[in-house]
């Protein structure tokens, strides 16, 4: 039996979720190494494999205060932050 904990700082304890999605439902930028997904405010919710690979796993709006939390397994960000050194490597 495996258990997850996350510490956080106490102003994002009171913080609403409004959806939980899978880090593959994203859409993957490659060049910026982030992920989105549309906010219903009509902006989008933003986090990059960075904060995923350091243990965040909240997207937010810049644009409402909705927050989305992102599901993803280490094998997961693996595949990602492969995908982003062969763009990086590409683009240099």
């Amino acid at each position: 039996m495996s258990s997850r904990f996350c510490l956080r700082a106490p102003d994002r304890l009171a913080t609403t979720v409004y959806d939980e999605l899978d880090v593959d439902d994203l859409e993957w930028d490659a060049p910026s190494a982030s992920f989105s997904s549309p906010c219903p405010c009509g902006d989008q919710f933003r986090i990059t494999l960075a904060e995923l690979l350091e243990g965040e796993d909240i997207a937010r709006c810049a644009s409402c205060s909705l927050v989305l939390r992102v599901v993803a397994d280490a094998d997961a960000l693996a595949r990602f932050e492969a995908a982003a050194a062969e763009a990086a490597a590409g683009a240099g």
